[in-house]
């Protein structure tokens, strides 16, 4: 990841005309691998889930929030705390099929306790409508933390959510940002980039070619 790529995420993604210069302020020791990390995980994952959280909690219903901190030991540790790691860990597959390569060869005590703790709060959850910790509301935000040493502890970025939780783009918007992104950068490219925007849509047809 070169910094000219990361300096193109944070103008794309970052919220507001100030966005990009806010991330570069939050982060000031990041390097562009970090920036880039950061300003997609936030648009695409955790602004989102806060903007439904809050929708839920608005609506008078309850939301909890999690985020999962632990980094993913297989493949040598470089993927951290990556998507779908959660998905060995609350079905307690640690060692069998694709995704608990994540885990890695033999899973550890310690994969083995957050399994453990992951599969008993979705459980009760299920079965209850509370996972364990408490709800979330728009002062403290109070969010779940796994990692090897579990806590609650209010939302992370709380130094920058009250930027980052500007308004999002509709989703047509949105699919326009990803074409722009990545197939400038040459990531995406041809029928990839249009089944991620078919993807983002829901739906086949709805979109255009960003000019």
């Amino acid at each position: 990841m070169t910094r000219e790529q990361a300096d193109r995420a944070r103008r794309i993604l970052a919220p507001g005309p100030d966005g990009a210069r806010r991330y570069r302020a939050g982060f000031p020791g990041a390097g562009p691998d970090e920036l880039h990390e950061a300003v997609n995980s936030d648009w695409l994952f955790r602004m989102p889930s806060l903007h439904l959280a809050q929708a839920h909690h608005d609506a008078g219903g309850r939301a909890h929030l999690y985020e999962l901190t632990w980094p993913a030991p297989g493949l040598g540790g470089i993927l951290g705390a990556c998507h779908g790691l959660d998905v060995p860990l609350v079905f307690g597959n640690l060692d069998r099929g694709q995704p608990a390569a994540l885990i890695g060869d033999g899973p550890s005590p310690e994969a083995g306790a957050l399994s453990a703790q992951m599969r008993a709060a979705w459980t009760r959850f299920a079965a209850a409508g509370d996972p364990g910790w408490p709800a979330y509301d728009s002062e403290h935000r109070l969010t779940q933390l796994y990692d090897a040493q579990p806590k609650v502890a209010p939302y992370p970025r709380r130094d920058l959510t009250p930027h980052l939780a500007a308004p999002h783009l509709r989703p047509a918007d949105t699919a326009q940002l990803i074409f722009r992104q990545y197939s400038a950068s040459g990531v995406l490219a041809g029928s990839y980039v249009t089944q991620a925007l078919e993807v983002c849509l829901g739906n086949r047809g709805a979109w255009r070619p960003y000019r």
